[in-house]
């Protein structure tokens, strides 16, 4: 049971870095360059 939630909890960790990634790079484009 351990196993299986850490295994889950880093497969999330990882689709979230990846939709973190991705959400930065809108923000920053949309962003002016100062």
């Amino acid at each position: 049971m351990v196993a299986q939630r850490a295994a889950s909890d880093r497969s999330q960790c990882v689709q979230g870095n990846w939709r973190g990634l991705a959400t930065t790079g809108d923000q920053l484009a949309q962003r002016p360059a100062s």
